[in-house]
């Protein structure tokens, strides 16, 4: 006689998880020590790279030989690996997100297409290789999502903390080396590249570390005080681009109160220290001299208006004359700019642009301080619209919209925080400095974004709102690739069948 009493659907064993988001999935093999070893390894270079970039800038751009350059070098290596490389994430994205992979693709033929035409109409070959680089680093976004899958939140915000230190470091090091003391030593294969390196993104690794801090974790105030020195000893651009990361953060319920209480400690600090303390504030040289709050006022003031800016100067007592050149440098590339608008005479130019093989200063010929030899004016937009045209823009504002979708479907965390923060601040200087089409700012800001997007989509919170990951001990499937059976309710109860009772 069959007395079996079913209780249930057979679960997979073992294994049956709890809790409000509680779902039953069998348990995922142990990794082998191959699989441990691509993921150290994947994991160590995408840090390696982003920390050398972010520290040491074009010093550490310029290693390694013409063509393979250490983010050249990790794009190739990460797409041949057997396990874990990007090219296998950027596959799986394509068919489940294809949004953001088909806008790189076209992204990327369409700077095929411009190198082509600047070699056809006989540009240079080297100029035109160069300029296709900016097309492909934004694959550099798949590298940094498949090194997220062995990355926890946990070592990516200790990451930032420590890196605001070397940052910091390092600044003050170039700023006293190589403007005070005009002491710097140059690389030998290339020109005008002095060690050491000046960071690339003083604003970027800040504007992360404050977005990532706990409230009862008071270890992040040091490093983001030493970088935030590190981002005043910076150009304007970082200046800008930290203030808006900060105002987002500002804005960000979660975070405001966090972000509120370190500017005004070290706005407070900064205060005490230049009214009470002066000497204890180093001249640190070339354009940026003392750290005074009228000079950083006034530098940043000179964008606009030259007269303020000289005014707010004068009236604290510092020596004005710097404003001239912060004014000119503003207007150097208004006229820059103007220029490369100016150069688009039909309509032919306006849609597809000039194509590379050439240099956009050599459009501004007779124009007063612009060298013809300057391959860009300092802002990505008018650099893709004089190279590639509108075409080329409305490909790449396709990638950055496609960004911002993935990013808004993640769950709110800190890292959703420090992703839209980031992203402002990052756009801020992109627009005023040369940063997308060169590699000490494109490598890590694609590599950094890559790793906040893959870690944001997997946020899952806990009732206290902190994340319920540690550290990541084995790879993690991307979410869109998991198969998990759907979701229980709490009620049910899940056994196996019960036979023979």
């Amino acid at each position: 006689m069959n007395n079996t009493v079913e209780l249930g659907e057979p679960a997979p064993l073992p294994g049956i998880r709890t809790g409000p988001r509680s779902r039953t999935s069998p348990r995922e093999p142990r990794p082998t020590h191959l699989q441990k070893g691509y993921a150290w390894q994947l994991r160590s270079f995408v840090l390696f790279v982003c920390a050398g970039y972010l520290v040491q800038g074009r010093a550490f751009a310029y290693l390694g030989v013409p063509g393979l350059y250490p983010g050249e070098a990790l794009l190739l290596w990460a797409a041949l690996r057997r396990e874990g490389g990007w090219w296998g994430t950027f596959r799986s994205e394509l068919r489940a997100k294809p949004l953001l992979p088909l806008s790189l693709i076209l992204f990327l033929a369409w700077g095929a297409i411009e190198t082509l035409r600047g070699v056809g109409s006989g540009g240079s070959l080297e100029d035109s290789l160069r300029g296709i680089a900016a097309h492909y680093y934004p694959l550099l976004l798949y590298v940094g999502l498949s090194a997220a899958r062995y990355i926890s939140f946990d070592l990516i915000r200790e990451y930032f903390n420590k890196l605001n230190v070397l940052i910091g470091l390092a600044a003050v090091a170039s700023a006293l080396i190589n403007d005070r003391y005009h002491s710097g030593l140059l690389l030998p294969w290339t020109k005008d590249v002095v060690l050491p390196g000046a960071p690339a993104l003083p604003c970027l690794a800040f504007v992360f570390a404050v977005a990532f801090a706990r409230r009862n974790d008071v270890r992040f105030v040091i490093p983001c005080l030493i970088a935030m020195l590190a981002m005043l000893l910076g150009p304007r651009s970082s200046i800008l681009g930290g203030v808006a990361g900060l105002f987002v953060l500002l804005c960000r319920p979660k975070r405001w109160a966090m972000t509120a209480l370190l500017l005004a400690g070290a706005a407070g600090t900064f205060g005490f220290v230049s009214v009470l303390l002066p000497e204890f504030i180093p001249d640190f040289g070339g354009r940026v001299g003392a750290l005074t709050p009228a000079r950083i006022t006034a530098r940043v003031t000179a964008i606009v208006d030259e007269d303020l800016a000289s005014k707010i100067a004068s009236r604290s007592g510092e020596d004005d004359s710097f404003v001239e050149t912060e004014a000119g440098s503003a207007e150097w590339r208004k006229t820059f700019w103007n220029g490369v608008i100016d150069s688009m005479a039909t309509s032919s130019d306006w849609i597809i642009g000039h194509g590379y093989g050439f240099s956009l200063g050599s459009l501004m010929k007779g124009a007063s301080g612009i060298d013809e030899s300057l391959r860009t004016p300092h802002n990505f937009a008018i650099y893709l619209l004089g190279y590639t045209g509108l075409v080329g823009c409305a490909f790449y504002a396709c990638i950055l919209l496609a960004f911002i979708a993935a990013v808004v479907r993640c769950p709110n965390s800190p890292i959703k925080d420090g992703i839209i923060a980031g992203g402002l601040s990052v756009l801020v200087m992109a627009l005023s400095g040369n940063l997308f089409e060169t590699p000490f700012g494109a490598v890590p800001s694609y590599l950094a974004f890559g790793i906040l997007l893959g870690l944001a989509r997997e946020w899952k919170p806990t009732s206290s709102g902190r994340s319920s990951r540690s550290l990541a001990s084995h790879p993690r499937p991307p979410r869109h690739l998991s198969a998990e059976a759907p979701p229980v309710s709490n009620s049910q109860v899940l056994l196996p069948s019960v036979s023979h009772l």
